[in-house]
């Protein structure tokens, strides 16, 4: 009867857990049912106009390569955090309206994390009254969560837990034939992130991934010829992977090699550095504004907090660790992995990730931060292992030594408080004014030091035998996730923010230069139709021309005709701002396309710019003959994404001169007969025509999209040969 009962009881435990994922769920995918798309920050700025472009194309039957409204023209592609060629954003945005579409996107990267997070505490014998809640945890706290603006991070991280299970099915294969399904599961799995075109958290993947072999490895000690067959077979499906990808993988390496990203700085590579003073929101999750102390004040995406539940049970792993058994090995990997996590995320104040600017292609990623992910992860294995213990604990009545060492992190969060008011109390020192600065009202730290509390003093009932205190403590943390994660998310009708960005009324052919506050301001302004000079992306192209200084020959040079008013930007746009002007007119913008008879050949076109005729000049990097005539017409001009067709009549030989930006996977022909395209005007291109009436046609299909193309379609020939090559062998694999 006894045993009936603690079924009973464990069941219960399950089944709430599940009902918290379940309104979780419900609260979060509200959007979906209401019409309303979530617009904070990058989904507004970033992620939704992206979508909004490659949503119209799908349905226009264009292609969404290259998107002529940023950047005076941008290889859209190659950004890659739209994901234009993994097929399930084909599927959502061919056959759903934007905003569902959108919506789904969104909430399939967690209802994807939140099983695979579950079967692999169950594949490491957590029982699923444990295994529920660390699920609820991961997918729902700490960084997976608070990322969820950026659309991407979720959608990488999500088939983590996959991929670790595929790795463990690797591991524990008898033969080439059982290797077939994991490594195929790793091949697919793989691919997909990178399809999905943020490669940083790819490389957050790979860190895990490899950690977790290392914890293999150490557990099972296989015989050596074993090691080899398996790290080989994931080896090989990794390879696989990447040329399976190499579609997304080839474009974004070539656009980073001309961005900004090109020769990143220290500075740059150590920017969003975790300051250490972070750290103390793990026993305070309230202690700063804007979840985390930041040089700026700006809002911090990746603050360490991971309930108040994980510090008191990591003690509590610690206290009982010999008691944990099978479990050991798994609980101080993951105390490892969080060690890891921790030092990386710290960045510059950790000191070994100032290592990474030796690294190729790891030294272009910043906001070292994210590797929060790995404290996340490992804290999400080691609160399910030892919520288990715990409850085991609480249902045989155990004696535990050592109970008051649970009071740590409650007594530090009471210390966090107390010093807070303290400073507060001093405001005259210039420490304690730069600290109180960082500091959240005085409400949100109480609040946060009592949450630490109760749940220490939950924690410790349960170790005290009393039973009721266990669902008690679920129930507290999921209020505590919920109140940490699902506050401040704001959405609104996709409709009424389009029309709500602001423009200076119809662009015409011209290009406007918004202000890039509000945060969508910029590449929102072509989801109402105008073009931009600029625009929001990771992949910032190389400008040769400064179109941020005030100088108006650029802008004039690259067709704006309007420039947003502003404060703390050019004087001119402060004193119309000041006089309630909001749209300020650039005098005489030259048309997107034109003819032009005189191109003069150098080598700053940022200096030569503003003394040039732009109506009938051109810079050039190379010397270029034109007859010196008068200017032709342009009679026609037609265009769609990626695609020109200009007609031309021109008395002698001209260029025809094209405010879009230059990039070598432009081609040309005229009168169906190919011709060179030219870099004009430092960042815009050019062809010569002859005297006569010409019809000119650009299309952009750059090289490196047509060799990842051949190459996917290589690897996926590839990755079926191997698949069915270990399905038909059945040599065993020594153990």
């Amino acid at each position: 009867m006894a045993e009936n009962g603690e079924r009973r009881f464990l069941r219960a435990i399950s089944l709430m857990a599940i009902l918290g994922i379940l309104v979780f769920f419900a609260v979060f995918s509200r959007p979906l049912f209401t019409g309303n798309v979530y617009t904070e920050d990058d989904l507004s700025a970033f992620n939704l106009p992206l979508r909004h472009f490659y949503h119209r194309c799908l349905h226009e039957g264009d292609s969404p390569i290259w998107i002529p409204s940023m950047f005076c023209g941008f290889y859209l592609h190659s950004e890659g955090q739209a994901g234009m060629f993994h097929p399930i954003h084909e599927v959502l945005y061919s056959y759903f309206p934007l905003a569902p579409a959108f919506n789904l996107e969104l909430l399939a990267s967690y209802l994807a994390v939140l099983p695979g997070i579950y079967f692999l505490l169950r594949r490491r014998s957590i029982p699923a009254h444990a295994a529920w809640p660390g699920a609820l945890l991961f997918t729902f706290c700490g960084f997976n969560f608070t990322n969820y603006l950026h659309i991407m991070i979720p959608a990488v991280i999500a088939h983590v837990p996959w991929l670790l299970l595929c790795i463990d099915s690797l591991f524990r294969a008898r033969s080439t034939r059982e290797l077939a399904l994991p490594a195929s599961g790793i091949v697919i799995l793989t691919a997909s992130q990178l399809l999905l075109g943020f490669p940083q958290c790819v490389y957050h993947s790979l860190l895990i991934e490899g950690l977790y072999v290392l914890l293999l490895l150490w557990e099972r000690r296989p015989a050596f010829p074993a090691v080899i067959r398996r790290i080989g077979a994931l080896a090989i499906a990794k390879v696989l992977a990447l040329l399976c990808g190499a579609v997304q993988v080839l474009p974004q390496m070539n656009a980073a090699r001309h961005s900004v990203r090109l020769a990143p700085s220290f500075e740059f590579v150590m920017a969003g550095s975790l300051h250490p003073a972070n750290l103390l929101q793990i026993v305070n999750p309230y202690l700063f504004n804007r979840h985390g102390w930041t040089p700026d004040l700006a809002q911090l995406w990746d603050p360490p907090y991971f309930t108040a539940l994980s510090p008191i049970l990591l003690l509590w792993g610690l206290i009982r660790f010999r008691h944990l058994g099978k479990h050991k090995p798994l609980v101080a990997g993951a105390i490892v992995m969080a060690a890891v996590g921790l030092v990386l995320a710290l960045g510059y104040y950790g000191y070994i990730y100032r290592l990474y600017v030796l690294i190729p292609w790891l030294n272009k990623f910043r906001n070292s931060s994210r590797h929060i992910l790995l404290y996340h992860l490992a804290m999400t294995v080691i609160v399910a292992v030892a919520y288990a213990d715990l409850i085991t604990v609480c249902l045989r009545r155990e004696p535990v030594a050592r109970w008051l060492w649970l009071c740590i992190p409650a007594a530090l969060g009471l210390a966090t408080a107390v010093a807070a008011a303290f400073i507060r109390l001093s405001p005259d020192r210039p420490l304690f004014q730069e600290i109180e600065r960082h500091l959240a009202p005085a409400a949100n730290i109480w609040t946060g030091a009592a949450i630490m509390a109760v749940a220490t003093v939950l924690v410790i009932l349960a170790s005290r035998g009393r039973r009721f205190a266990i669902p008690l403590l679920l129930m507290f943390t999921i209020a505590d996730v919920a109140a940490y994660s699902l506050r401040h998310k704001p959405c609104e009708d996709l409709d009424a923010f389009i029309n709500r960005i602001r423009i200076p009324g119809d662009c015409g052919e011209y290009r406007i230069d918004p202000d890039f506050r509000p945060v969508w301001a910029y590449n929102g302004a072509p989801m109402r139709g105008c073009s931009v000079v600029s625009g929001y992306a990771a992949l910032f192209p190389l400008n040769r021309l400064d179109y941020q200084g005030g100088q108006l020959a650029p802008l004039r040079a690259a067709s704006c005709k309007w420039r947003k008013t502003r404060l703390g930007g050019p004087a001119d746009l402060a004193e119309a701002y000041n006089r309630g002007v909001e749209w300020l007119e650039v005098p005489d913008p030259v048309s997107r396309v034109r003819c032009v008879a005189k191109a003069i050949a150098g080598n700053d076109p940022a200096r030569d710019i503003g003394e040039i005729d732009l109506l009938s000049t051109v810079l050039v990097d190379e010397p270029i003959e034109l007859s010196d005539s008068p200017p032709g017409h342009v009679t026609a001009f037609t265009e769609r994404p990626g695609r020109l067709a200009i007609s031309v009549d021109v008395p002698s030989r001209q260029m025809v001169a094209i405010s879009d930006r230059y990039h070598p996977g432009w081609w040309a022909t005229v009168d169906g007969h190919p011709v060179p395209v030219h870099r004009i005007n430092g960042d815009f291109m050019g062809c010569v025509v002859e005297a006569g009436r010409h019809t000119l046609c650009l299309e952009f299909d750059p090289d490196d999209l047509k060799t990842g193309k051949r190459l996917t379609l290589a690897g996926k020939a590839l990755a079926l040969i191997y698949f069915l090559g270990l399905l038909i062998s059945k040599r065993p694999i020594m153990s």
